[in-house]
C-alpha cells in the first residue's frame, strides 16, 4: 500500500473512531439530568479530548511503525 493511501485510511479511522466515541458518550448520557451540570459537561469534553489525543498518538505511531 502506498504511503499516502496509508495516511487517507488513517484520517478515515481517527473520524470513524471520533464519531464513534461521541455517540457513546452522547447516549450515555442523553436521558442524564446532570448534563446540564457545567462539571460534568466539561469532564466529557476532556473525556472526549483524552481519548481522540489518545488515538491520534496511536494512529501516529503505526503509521510511523508501517513506513519504516
Amino acid at each position: 500500500m502506498k504511503p499516502k493511501r496509508r495516511i487517507e485510511r488513517a484520517e478515515l479511522c481517527e473520524k470513524q473512531t471520533e464519531d464513534h466515541l461521541l455517540k457513546k458518550i452522547n447516549d450515555r448520557f442523553h436521558n442524564a439530568d446532570v448534563l446540564n451540570n457545567s462539571i460534568t459537561y466539561t469532564y466529557i469534553i476532556k473525556l472526549r479530548s483524552f481519548c481522540i489525543s489518545n488515538i491520534k498518538g496511536i494512529l501516529s505511531f503505526q503509521l510511523a511503525m508501517q513506513t519504516s
